[in-house]
């Protein structure tokens, strides 16, 4: 589990990220999108999140993380937890993406386990997609569930 100084730390870099991100967007307009991140732990922190990338002109959507077993957040995204996060990204129309790694675990430091982690990733991201439909949050149309 990691502790509060350390989220903390790491939602103020994703912050700073986005910031940045969306000024390199306005250089372009209509040509940069920017995905933007958030944290999950802090679900009232990760809306005010969307609202402020939509408000600032990104339009590339919200990158989900991995929720791997130990960091102290639901790891099914149909969770209630996740309930006003997916609303704030439907009334604002905000694509949703997936990180292709880091929700999984390591099953040992060999290079056959480091081949296997490797191999997985992918099976991860599509297990998200799967979850949210799957778990009625989203549905297949687009249409709320």
């Amino acid at each position: 589990m990691t502790d509060a100084a350390d989220l903390q730390r790491r939602r103020a870099g994703l912050r700073a990220h986005n910031r940045w991100l969306a000024e390199f967007c306005q250089d372009a307009p209509g040509r940069r999108a920017g995905v933007f991140q958030i944290m999950l732990h802090d679900i009232d922190a990760a809306v005010a999140e969307v609202r402020w990338a939509r408000e600032s002109g990104l339009t590339g959507g919200v990158l989900l993380r991995g929720t791997p077993p130990g960091t102290g957040v639901p790891p099914i995204y149909h969770h209630l937890h996740y309930d006003r996060l997916w609303s704030v990204c439907e009334e604002l129309r905000v694509p949703v993406n997936c990180h292709g790694g880091g929700a999984g675990h390591r099953t040992g430091d060999t290079p056959t386990n480091d081949m296997f982690f490797l191999l997985d990733l992918r099976w991860w991201d599509i297990s998200r997609f799967r979850n949210l439909i799957l778990g009625g949050a989203v549905s297949w149309t687009g249409i709320p569930a």
